[in-house]
């Protein structure tokens, strides 16, 4: 994910890091690890990177890094984090126990309680939607998030019980939604704005 900075910020197992261009125009690669504390440079894979201002956001399933001003802090979850992403200008990520979590005041407030989500919640993609965020899910369908909390969505095309893989939101405001129908392609549904 690129930041404001205009570094391509990555991340895989036990690594994380930025390419960018070095006095030469090259890409180089400059890592971040040794910003970590020793007993946090061990992690799983980066499953997602996200930026908000001039932060960035590294989401593992049992930690989530944040780079701030040349430095590295780690949030931890209650159970296992299940998805990072941006709602309302703001951090959320997918406590697998706790629910869906906002970072507040460096604080993590509970955003949507574990226990008004169906069970085997899985998030795999969020886009801006009608003043709140499009939800996709791995198998329990759409939701639509907004200041009235959480509400299942459902799409022409689309059944309740349905996985999808992702949603992107596109230039001109229209939101296209993925799912794989059978593996071998994937099928886009697109909603007007």
């Amino acid at each position: 994910d690129f930041g404001n900075d205009n570094k391509l910020y990555v991340g895989g197992q036990d690594e994380i890091g930025y390419f960018g261009t070095n006095k030469y125009g090259n890409l180089s690669y400059t890592s971040l690890k040794e910003l970590l504390d020793t007993e946090d440079q061990k992690f799983a894979d980066v499953w997602n990177i996200v930026h908000l201002g001039n932060d960035v956001f590294f989401r593992t399933t049992s930690k989530i890094f944040r780079y701030h001003d040349g430095k590295m802090t780690v949030l931890l979850p209650w159970s296992a984090w299940g998805y990072m992403g941006i709602y309302n200008n703001q951090l959320i990520a997918h406590d697998e126990e706790k629910g869906i979590m906002v970072l507040r005041n460096n604080q993590w407030q509970t955003l949507v309680p574990g226990s008004a989500l169906p069970a085997g919640f899985y998030i795999t993609g969020m886009a801006p939607y009608n003043n709140g965020s499009l939800i996709t899910t791995a198998k329990n369908g759409l939701f639509v998030l907004n200041d009235k909390g959480i509400n299942s969505f459902q799409a022409q095309g689309t059944s309740a019980m349905q996985g999808f893989t992702s949603v992107i939101q596109l230039n001109n405001g229209s939101t296209r939604l993925f799912f794989d129908q059978h593996v071998e392609h994937t099928v886009e549904i697109l909603i007007g704005r």
